[in-house]
């Protein structure tokens, strides 16, 4: 897109998504790129097309989709598979359900061009138990596909064979882990373990495995021939004047996507935070709000962005309770194979818990800090990981916040505290 065009708003948060079929897709230039490099490329070409367009696993927290791809295909292997993960953990995120309703042939395209790339024959798209039209959607464009000879044997009259296998995943191996997203793949109880990005030595059934999110995938088409791609797709939501699915170039301030194509924060209300990336994010307060949107800004910030949701957050938000509301979240998202994991988000359950309920103690604010370092150190999986970083950060930036519930009181008027007075309604 050009820089002019951005940011902008691609769909409200209405549930209606028109979908691209097979027509409407090649109508628009699909399947382009698969049919120049299918046909007379070298499997080198792709790869080095989308290295050159930069493109980087919005899934992974920004790295390399050609760094990863290479490492697949170095491997000594008989099989290699790719694997589209739409199993959307993130609540507050529309982003892979949209594009694998509005345009699953993009999402398509993408890994036939990255399993040429890399030698795959095979590749898997997951998305999770409530996506009930992203997987008909991409049931429908499979058939379409194949129908029309880009999924199959012998694509388009070449040697290329590649097959794509829809999958539905359970709510365990949905939280950007690979190897509970393999493991679910192979009908295996989900294990944490391992992170994001390729597996180059032990992935499905112990072969050379790229594991990316929709967004990744469905961008594959444009930078296999070279285009730059520097956007990302984002969620915009909560008290702003407009929200939607929101197309940014990374680099742009988030101030700008809140106050320029949000509208604002809604009306007669106070900004008071942001919430970026889902419960695996991070909390900003107005002062961090001329970060840029990008992974590396961001992440010498201490944010790790996976998840594509932005959270606009007004002054009748209670982040004790948001963060108990996040907490709740990645328990249900957690695998349970990992002690620290568990015990650490069902402890900062009941401390949190306390505080609300106008039952909290001055040690407690320092118990959910050990807590959180606990977690951000000894879990195995990302979301364990991660979880502890926004825990951490609003415990930091929000003190005030939570001193006041210790004295029984919530500033937003929202948690039953028992007290009375100082600033906040108490219940």
């Amino acid at each position: 897109m050009p820089r002019a065009e951005l940011p902008r708003l691609l769909s409200p948060l209405d549930g209606k998504v028109a979908t691209f079929d097979f027509d409407a897709y090649v109508a628009a230039g699909g399947y382009r790129a698969a049919r120049k490099i299918l046909g007379s490329a070298p499997a080198e070409e792709p790869l080095a097309q989308v290295e050159r367009s930069g493109l980087l696993d919005t899934g992974d927290g920004g790295s390399s989709v050609a760094s990863q791809w290479r490492a697949a295909r170095a491997a000594v292997a008989v099989e290699r598979f790719v694997v589209c993960d739409g199993a959307e953990w993130d609540p507050g995120s529309w982003v892979s359900r949209w594009l694998l309703e509005a345009n699953p042939h993009a999402v398509l395209e993408g890994l036939l061009l990255g399993s040429y790339a890399v030698g795959a024959r095979q590749g898997f798209i997951c998305v999770g138990p409530d996506a009930s039209r992203a997987f008909a959607a991409v049931e429908r464009a499979i058939g379409e596909a194949r129908r029309h000879g880009w999924l199959g044997r012998a694509i388009q009259g070449t040697t290329h064979a590649f097959h794509v296998e829809l999958v539905r995943v359970p709510d365990a191996a949905r939280g950007g882990d690979a190897d509970a997203l393999c493991a679910a793949i192979e009908a295996g109880a989900p294990s944490a373990g391992r992170p994001p990005g390729v597996r180059s030595a032990d992935g499905l059934w112990g072969a050379p495995t790229c594991v990316h999110d929709v967004e990744t995938w469905s961008r594959v088409p444009r930078a296999a021939t070279g285009e730059p791609c520097r956007t990302r797709l984002l969620t915009l939501a909560g008290s702003v004047r407009r929200a939607g699915l929101v197309e940014v170039e990374l680099g742009t301030p988030l101030r700008r996507i809140v106050s320029g194509i949000g509208g604002g924060v809604a009306a007669e209300r106070t900004l008071k935070a942001v919430q970026l990336g889902g419960p695996c994010g991070a909390i900003l307060p107005d002062a961090l709000l001329d970060l840029p949107l990008d992974f590396t800004g961001l992440d010498r910030a201490g944010v790790v962005l996976r998840s594509g949701s932005l959270t606009v957050l007004d002054d009748r938000t209670c982040l004790v309770d948001l963060a108990r509301h996040f907490t709740r979240a990645l328990r249900r998202r957690s695998c349970g194979r990992c002690r620290p994991c568990g015990d650490a988000l069902g402890q900062t359950d009941l401390l949190l818990t306390r505080l609300i309920d106008g039952a909290g103690a001055p040690s407690d604010l320092d118990l959910l800090a050990d807590l959180a370092e606990l977690a951000a150190g000894a879990c195995r999986c990302p979301v364990g990981r991660a979880g502890g970083g926004p825990l951490a950060g609003v415990l930091r930036e929000f003190h005030d916040e939570f001193q006041a519930h210790l004295e029984r009181r919530c500033p937003a008027g929202v948690c039953r505290t028992g007290g009375s007075g100082g600033g906040g309604r108490a219940c």
